[in-house]
């Protein structure tokens, strides 16, 4: 097991679904740092660096001067990321497998931690994914102090971003969570929110 002390962010045990999506994002933020030629770990994670597979190619001629600094920055990101990928992985079989299989290659590390640890969206889990929309709560996630709005709406983008892209929320769904959050938290609230949110859209205050 890898010392926690150690590491930059909250590991992954291996468990797939929510706890691997969280823990990508943390990754993500961890890797997000650029290079001297502009690209970031995570862009090398994501194939979108200088040499991956959505990324722009090497320049040319491949033996310039430039050419021989992309590539050898293209193989530096690659054990970079590695590193830091496994380093955070706290399960010692899942970081046996990338060594034996992808050593020192990020992405290719990347992806199969990604397969192992994401779970495909299906109709249980989207079900599960609208039960969490609608669980959204003042008093709940939120509590009633000066920041109940903005960290309500932070709330509410946030649980929305979690959905695939095709079943994701639109402003005027947002925004009408935002009112039904606020006429259900508390008899002060109510008054104004069922208004605006009886109201046309087009003449709503403001949205989520």
């Amino acid at each position: 097991m890898t010392d926690e002390k150690k590491l930059d962010i909250e590991g992954w045990d291996g468990t797939p679904g929510d706890a691997y999506d969280k823990f990508e994002l943390r990754l993500m933020n961890l890797c997000s740092k650029s290079d001297d030629r502009g690209w970031s770990y995570a862009d090398h994670l994501k194939g979108q660096d200088e040499g991956g597979p959505t990324g722009p190619e090497f320049p040319i001629p491949a033996g310039g001067t430039e050419g021989r600094k992309a590539t050898a920055t293209f193989r530096r990101r690659q054990k970079e990321s590695y590193s830091i990928l496994t380093r955070h992985i706290t399960s010692q079989e899942i970081v046996d497998v990338l060594t034996r299989d992808h050593f020192q290659d990020g992405r290719a590390a990347f992806l199969t931690t990604a397969g192992g640890g994401g779970v495909a969206v299906d109709r249980l889990r989207l079900d599960d994914m609208d039960s969490e929309w609608r669980a959204i709560s003042i008093m709940h996630d939120i509590g009633v102090n000066e920041n109940t709005i903005p960290l309500l709406c932070n709330r509410i983008r946030h649980v929305n971003a979690k959905r695939p892209q095709a079943q994701q929320k639109d402003e005027t769904e947002q925004a009408e969570e935002l009112l039904e959050c606020l006429f259900k938290a508390t008899k002060h609230f109510q008054e104004g929110a069922l208004i605006e949110y009886q109201a046309a859209v087009g003449g709503r205050v403001g949205a989520a």
